[in-house]
């Protein structure tokens, strides 16, 4: 699948639809899970790990290479509770 796709979905967007929430509901204290499951060459670990070149990180690294996420998610007022990272 090419980029002009319509169905085509960059590393950025994937951790923008699935990584963010996840992270959101995992320092809300849930237990949280991204299950990659399909055929061989489908992708997985490249979902998940990606490439380290620009813009190919995938959702793992792009967590821990957005530390200026973390001070929007280390106070949340709807819980009350308070995170340092």
């Amino acid at each position: 699948m090419q980029a002009g796709d319509a169905r085509f979905a960059g590393q950025k967007q994937v951790y923008e639809d699935l990584g963010i929430e996840m992270l959101e509901h995992a320092l809300e204290g849930y237990n949280v899970c991204i299950f990659a499951y399909g055929q061989t060459g489908a992708g997985k670990s490249y979902t998940m790990m990606g490439r380290f070149e620009p813009g190919q990180h995938g959702v793992i690294p792009q967590v821990k290479l957005l530390p200026w996420q973390f001070p929007k998610l280390c106070f949340l007022p709807r819980t009350g509770v308070r995170y340092t990272v």
